[in-house]
């Protein structure tokens, strides 16, 4: 019954095996829980297993039975007790930035939903968990991730099971697979030099403080052409000229219709994601 989908998660499995040898854990997350985490119905299958014993783990647990009958859905981790890692992730990545990683070739990209992606880098060499969150942090930025899923031991959605946390019951799939591996050096290179406070310089006058009233100032509507999202996007690159990221974040939870219906439990993430992208404009 379940035989195509078992054939998907072994194929994502044998792919990871073969590249690295760090081991992970298996978990279920109910569905209940991924619309209220106040349930807390969550279940460890396995730890620090190998990741060629996970397919056998999985098989004897029935998982993709349990995954369709009684919605747990099924997560990987790297080990708890994991103290070195060459495999980076990016989670929730959108339509346009997967393209971007499908045409760089990087390792592995994984779709959890119709328009949402995982995406795992290949480093040249292992890190600690430290480093490892630190290349998480640039990737992230690179491609608009979500920014609370940077840790080292992050779940990860397993290839081969339905994503219950959707009508359509989306089956996570490996979108794309490539042979670019990154420079460690590099990215930790440059997120030293992103987080290097400037050398003191010499007292001087502080500027004036951005301005916090601005007089016939353009409002959401002025910028909405049906498609809401972009309006969010180009309000915030014009309220950036006048407002702080802050108060930009006030102005547009209070503008923007029908957030929290469009948005759910992820209107904070999304306006701050938002916001990030509208400076990466402004800023460029």
């Amino acid at each position: 019954m379940f035989e195509e989908q078992q054939a998907q998660t072994k194929a994502f499995l044998k792919l990871l095996a073969r590249y690295t040898t760090t081991k992970i854990d298996l978990h279920y997350i109910h569905d209940d829980t991924l619309r209220d985490r106040s349930t807390n119905k969550k279940l460890t299958i396995a730890t620090d297993i190998s990741i060629d014993s996970a397919y056998r783990v999985l098989k004897e647990e029935n998982a993709w039975w349990k995954n369709k009958q009684r919605k747990e859905n099924v997560y990987w981790s790297w080990s708890k007790q994991a103290e070195s890692f060459n495999v980076a992730f990016v989670d929730d990545i959108l339509d346009d930035k997967a393209d971007v990683f499908k045409q760089k070739k990087h390792f592995c990209l994984i779709q959890t939903s119709q328009k949402k992606f995982q995406g795992f880098f290949l480093l040249d060499r292992y890190v600690d968990s430290d480093s490892l969150v630190k290349i998480q942090k640039v990737l992230r930025k690179s491609y608009f991730g979500d920014i609370g899923a940077i840790g080292a031991w992050q779940l990860h959605r397993l290839v081969g099971f339905a994503n219950t946390k959707y009508e359509d019951n989306f089956l996570v799939k490996i979108a794309s697979v490539g042979d670019t591996v990154l420079k460690t050096s590099d990215i930790l290179s440059y997120y030293d030099k992103l987080n290097t406070p400037e050398p003191k310089q010499e007292q001087k006058p502080k500027p004036e403080p951005k301005q916090t009233k601005v007089k016939d100032r353009k409002t959401w509507k002025d910028f909405y052409d049906e498609d809401k999202s972009q309006a969010d996007l180009k309000y915030a690159l014009y309220l950036l000229h006048f407002y702080s990221p802050e108060e930009t974040y006030q102005i547009l939870r209070r503008e923007s219709p029908d957030l929290q219906e469009r948005k759910g439990a992820y209107t904070n993430d999304y306006l701050m994601r938002t916001i990030e992208k509208a400076q990466s404009f402004f800023l460029s």
